[in-house]
């Protein structure tokens, strides 16, 4: 699912870095410069809606949107309060995804560091 997601991102014409798990994710995210983060909550190791909440607990303020596919309303309120910017439900369009890509990516404080 993620090299799918990357390649229709990248189809878009938009940068992306992959990371395997949400531990390998925080790194990057401390020392790089994105514009924003793609995060499945059904990451190995440690999910990513911990990884949400740990990346705002550092005070990391990268745009976020969650992949799921539970849609529960309960689900989607959890992701926003935990930190997220953005969530979708699997199964998706990719038109979809890119659009909220670039949506996020627009708002001003898309551009900060991490």
């Amino acid at each position: 699912m993620a090299d799918a997601i990357g390649r229709g991102l990248a189809a878009a014409k938009l940068l992306v870095h992959r990371v395997a798990s949400a531990e390998t994710a925080r790194r990057p995210s401390r020392t790089s410069n994105f514009a924003m983060a793609v995060i499945d909550v059904g990451l190995p190791g440690s999910d990513g809606l911990t990884l949400v909440r740990r990346l705002r607990s550092a005070g990391v303020t990268l745009p976020t949107l969650i992949l799921t596919a539970r849609c529960t309303l309960t689900d989607k309120v959890k992701a926003l309060d935990l930190g997220a910017d953005d969530f979708l439900s699997k199964p998706f369009e990719p038109a979809e995804l890119v659009a909220r890509c670039r949506a996020l990516m627009r708002r001003p404080a898309a551009r900060s560091t991490a």
